[in-house]
């Protein structure tokens, strides 16, 4: 949802533009990490920034398929990163691996509720 807010149906979180390197940090263009919110034209609809590209964000959806590939510990990695190619910055697209894995190219999200913060 914070990736293609109400605007269900579009590729990537700014829209269906392709991906260029002021949308989004892909392929290695900017040889390394970028500091959050260094992209702002890649924004979701709802102004969310770096839902695609810099670091995959793990999330709190177990990986599971049919052939029983994934693990207890298996986690869905999204938004592609900054070595991956930009077919991985696409909203549905999703990668897996083991949350005991480290890898410099992955991060996550804080998130919370008017509910988890006490206000309604």
């Amino acid at each position: 949802m914070a990736a293609a807010g109400i605007t269900f149906g579009i590729r990537y979180p700014w829209g269906d533009e392709e991906p260029n390197f002021a949308l989004a940090n892909y392929d290695g263009f900017y040889q390394g990490l970028t500091p959050a919110g260094w992209l702002p034209q890649g924004a979701s609809p709802y102004g969310v920034l770096d839902m695609a590209g810099n670091v995959r964000e793990w999330t709190l959806d177990p990986y599971s398929s049919d052939d029983n590939m994934g693990g207890d510990t298996d986690r869905i990695l999204k938004g592609g990163s900054s070595s991956d190619y930009p077919q991985t910055l696409e909203i549905t697209a999703f990668q897996w691996h083991s949350e005991k894995s480290a890898g410099f190219n992955r991060g996550f999200r804080c998130v919370y509720t008017a509910d988890s913060v006490g206000t309604k």
